[in-house]
């Protein structure tokens, strides 16, 4: 019999005859059996023996190595019940569906195999491999997998003043997490509704409610025709992520006043820097409602929400108040910063406008650096290597505390030769370390030998590598 257990075997002369017992996999299940032969004993649970020994089992019952039927596997084996043997470890084109038992792997991405019916079972969502409806083995390359579940990081967000003009078109636009929008392209679509107002124009609410579900884009234009003195709005906006989950959120805005001047954001609502060694400004901008003369004065105030704490006054400038300037370096990495602009109308202090921006940065990027590599050396003399690490951004604030250093080796013995992993009688490589210098001792040298040596440099689970070549010689007084 296979190790499946997809086949049982009896042969005896040529009285033999064949019994089909199913197909699984394409694979026809066949049992040869002799009627000369001692039918099996009830007691054992088998399906088809011999001398003894079980072939295959009953319903029910699953079939260990030693030839025995059994109502459950024991401990370190699982059980497939479409073969009904004990395995230890699931066959090709299974899968394991609980920690004791195996089923049908699917082909269609997010079904699991139910038993009788078929790939008919849902994974949960963002799974995208999994053997039930509860514990998933492979998530969507955008999801975090804890503790066998899908942990969704998707969200949306919308940026809009909270206090509107009605004597002005008003614009919102829904932000989601960057790298899901570039994953999703053009097939992300969002979708947009008045989901509640304290105004009782009804024609116009209608009117406004149709505009809102017709928009599939990022951006909600109301034209001031819509909008109403003195009410209160609700905006929602939703999207399907790729897990075919609904995400959505909404902000209330009011017209409070018709004074009351449109802000705006250069930019989305949530923005990524990626070198914070350059100056970045944040820039808003100020649009005067119809109702309100250009010339009447404005104040300006910036706060922050949220994230490592800077000196906020010293970032705005008065001559353009509207604009927050970050140094550079004055970030920190792999934070976000949160920051509200009010605009009030400075003779009318009850007419402001309110909205919001957030700042992010991600880790520093860096890159490992080997001094002096690609370069002859005396095969009698220690090799001494330095390495390091370089950063996309040049801050004083970079933090090199926790880096490691790993040296890996692989040499040739000539010119002509292949590379193969390097003798290391001293234990010195595949070891990280958090001194810069790295020292190769003569004695693992040979004349004319190639060393081809990586330094892998380790900081906060993220890694950098570079690989160079020594090219060993007889020349002991060689210079470099």
């Amino acid at each position: 019999m296979t190790d499946s257990g997809i086949f049982a075997l009896y042969l005896d002369g040529l009285n033999a005859k064949a019994n089909t017992h199913g197909t699984v996999f394409g694979i026809t299940a066949v049992s040869i059996t002799n009627p000369s032969l001692p039918s099996c004993d009830p007691a054992w649970n088998c399906e088809n023996c011999l001398e003894g020994v079980c072939l295959s089992c009953l319903p029910g019952f699953s079939l260990k190595p030693s030839g025995t039927c059994v109502s459950s596997c024991p401990s370190g084996y699982l059980t497939n019940p479409v073969h009904r043997t004990c395995e230890s470890t699931c066959p090709i084109g299974t899968i394991q569906s609980s920690p004791t038992e195996c089923s049908i792997q699917c082909t269609e991405s997010g079904k699991y195999f139910v038993p009788g019916q078929g790939c008919v079972g849902d994974c949960q969502p963002g799974c995208l491999t999994c053997g039930n409806s509860t514990s998933c083995l492979k998530c969507h390359q955008l999801e975090s997998k804890v503790s066998g579940n899908c942990i969704s990081n998707s969200y949306i967000q919308i940026s809009g003043s909270e206090n509107i003009s009605s004597c002005t078109d008003q614009i919102f636009t829904a932000s989601i997490r960057p790298e899901e929008e570039q994953h999703m392209g053009s097939g992300l679509s969002f979708v947009w509704d008045i989901s509640s107002s304290t105004s009782t124009n009804q024609t116009k609410l209608d009117a406004l409610s149709q505009l809102a579900a017709s928009v599939r884009s990022a951006n909600l234009l109301i034209p001031v025709s819509l909008l109403e003195p003195d009410q209160t709005y609700t905006i929602s906006c939703s999207y399907v992520n790729y897990a075919s989950l609904a995400i959505s959120t909404s902000m209330t805005t009011t017209t409070g006043s018709n004074l009351i001047p449109t802000l705006m954001i250069d930019g989305s609502a949530i923005q990524m820097i990626h070198l914070r060694d350059k100056n970045t400004p944040l820039k808003a901008f100020v649009q005067y409602s119809n109702c309100l003369i250009p010339s009447e004065p404005l104040t300006i105030e910036w706060t922050q929400l949220s994230g490592p704490t800077l000196d906020l006054p010293s970032l705005v400038n008065p001559q353009v108040p509207l604009w927050l300037h970050l140094p550079n370096c004055s970030l920190s990495e792999n934070s976000v910063y949160e920051f509200q602009i009010e605009v009030k109308v400075a003779n009318y202090p009850e007419s402001a406008s309110v909205t919001k921006i957030k700042v992010a940065t991600p880790f520093d990027r860096f890159y490992a650096q080997m001094n002096y590599g690609n370069r002859g050396h005396p095969f009698t003399q220690d090799l001494t290597i330095t390495g390091n690490i370089l950063y996309e951004v040049e801050c004083s604030d970079i933090d090199n505390s926790g880096v490691t250093y790993t040296w890996q080796c692989k040499v040739a013995q000539n010119a002509d030769s292949e590379f193969s992993s390097c003798q290391d009688p001293n234990n010195i490589f595949n070891i990280p370390m958090t001194t810069q210098d790295f020292v190769i001792p003569s004695s693992y040298f040979d004349q004319d030998q190639i060393f081809q040596i990586t330094l892998i440099a380790t900081k906060d689970s993220r890694t950098a590598s570079q690989t160079t070549r020594f090219f060993n010689t007889w020349i002991s007084n060689l210079h470099y």
